[in-house]
């Protein structure tokens, strides 16, 4: 089968007398109804994660990815997840969008973030650190 192709089945039931009578035609069959179902696979890696790189705001980091491979089913939810320094990282917020904005950080400090798509299917894989700097806007000259 391949991810995202929609497949229709239908049943029929068979027994002794239909499979040994050789009189009675195929299309005696009394198939179900189609049922159609599209068979997904979970998401692909998000391999695009990275800080946006201008319109800084104080104490705030950007972050934007790509859509990842869907796989036969649309992507439900983006789950993020933040480390400060640890190593263990903990979820921090769900968008349904390829963008988010993490408040409350103190400048000039290292944040660590990582990322992954969950679909009908499931949870895809989490993606590379992405090490951000919370900044703030450019002085004025």
């Amino acid at each position: 089968m391949v991810a995202g192709a929609i497949y229709q089945f239908r049943i029929a039931a068979v027994n002794t007398v239909l499979t040994t009578n050789r009189f009675i035609p195929d299309d005696v069959l009394n198939f179900s109804e189609g049922i159609s179902h599209i068979i997904a696979l979970i998401p692909g890696p998000i391999t695009t994660l990275q800080q946006l790189s201008y319109n800084f705001e104080n104490g705030k980091i950007k972050l934007i990815w790509s859509e990842p491979l869907l796989n036969g089913s649309p992507i439900t939810i983006y789950t993020i997840l933040r480390d400060v320094g640890s190593g263990v990282f903990y979820p921090l917020h769900q968008v349904s969008v390829t963008s988010f904005t993490d408040t409350g950080l103190v400048v000039g400090r290292s944040y660590n973030y990582q990322i992954y798509a969950s679909n009908g299917a499931g949870d895809g894989p989490i993606s590379s650190i992405v090490s951000a700097y919370a900044t703030e806007p450019p002085g004025i000259i």
